[in-house]
């Protein structure tokens, strides 16, 4: 037997009883027990280019699989391919209703609100996590996802600055037992903390932070004529405070463009209405310097993985 056949001969061994008795659950074909073990083992074993390749032969054999095409949704994500993520991920959206109309598997909604978290696309995310709280979905939730999905709702209205509500989200997942929720109430109260305490009449950086897909493909052809844009749109009194705008590409994809940097917290807070007008579909948040580093990749909130 050549070596590679050697090779997924023993994988298949070492999984099938397992494969064998979750195939009955899922709706995938027994002719792909095999082929799907495969998958599943190199993936377990971390060997994740691998299991791409099984899942995408998979996948394409059996393209009205849901639990095939959420299995390769979520490895996706694991391998931070979050844009092919999403696309496989919303198929199997449309593919998993049973006969009674019930998603097979509701944690998808967290995968998929995680998935568009790490893109940056916060109002789909909070959209997904919203359609798994839903009172029908929420009681099929493991405890285990529903305090994923409290802490990656927390985490995303943490980044647009509606602090309150992330903690109200984080206190849940605590009170189911989250470790992670607890480390994150302590950096949003001191992420508050530090805000109350800038004084909003002195100088400092402040940032605002583009959260929209569709504002980050404009910005491509936006960003050498940006500043212009904005002090056109400004009143003629803020125009001096603006103090050409900076921009660059944080490393989840998001834009970041730094205001008034010689102005103070509060001017700089009036600035957010001007970018809204050049930017309309955006979430725009302010962001003061303690909040940028944090966010551009320092000590950030923890999120939750995607899956169940």
């Amino acid at each position: 037997m050549p070596a590679r056949g050697q090779q997924l001969f023993a994988l298949i061994l070492l999984v099938q009883t397992a494969i064998a008795q979750e195939t009955a659950q899922k709706d995938v074909p027994a002719e792909a027990a095999a082929q799907l073990a495969v998958a599943e083992t190199y993936k377990n074993r971390k060997l994740l280019e691998q299991s791409r390749q099984e899942y995408s032969e998979l996948l394409k054999k059996y393209p009205n699989s849901f639990s095939i095409a959420y299995d390769y949704g979520r490895l996706l994500a694991q391998m931070k391919e979050y844009q092919e993520s999403a696309k496989i991920l919303e198929a199997a959206l449309k593919l998993g209703s049973d006969s009674s109309g019930q998603l097979l598997d509701p944690s998808l909604y967290n995968t998929l609100g995680y998935v568009h978290l790490r893109m940056g696309e916060f109002d789909q995310a909070l959209e997904y996590f919203k359609m798994a709280t839903a009172p029908e979905i929420y009681k099929r939730l493991s405890e285990s996802t529903r305090m994923k999905i409290h802490n990656n709702t927390g985490f995303a209205l943490m980044l647009i600055d509606r602090y309150e509500e992330a903690l109200d989200e984080f206190a849940k997942a605590r009170d189911m037992g989250s470790q992670i929720a607890v480390k994150n109430i302590d950096k949003v109260n001191s992420l508050i903390e530090t805000q109350e305490k800038q004084n909003p009449d002195l100088p400092g950086i402040f940032a605002v932070v583009i959260h929209s897909t569709k504002s980050i493909k404009q910005l491509d052809t936006l960003a050498s004529t940006l500043t212009e844009k904005i002090q056109k749109a400004a009143p003629k009194a803020k125009q001096q405070e603006l103090n050409n705008p900076v921009i660059y590409v944080m490393n989840n994809g998001m834009y970041v463009i730094t205001l008034a940097s010689n102005s103070s917290y509060a001017k700089a807070r009036a600035l957010l209405a001007v970018v809204k007008k050049v930017i309309p579909d955006a979430f725009v948040s302010s962001t003061t310097n303690w909040e940028l580093y944090q966010i551009a990749g320092a000590q950030v909130p923890t999120q939750e993985a995607p899956g169940k």
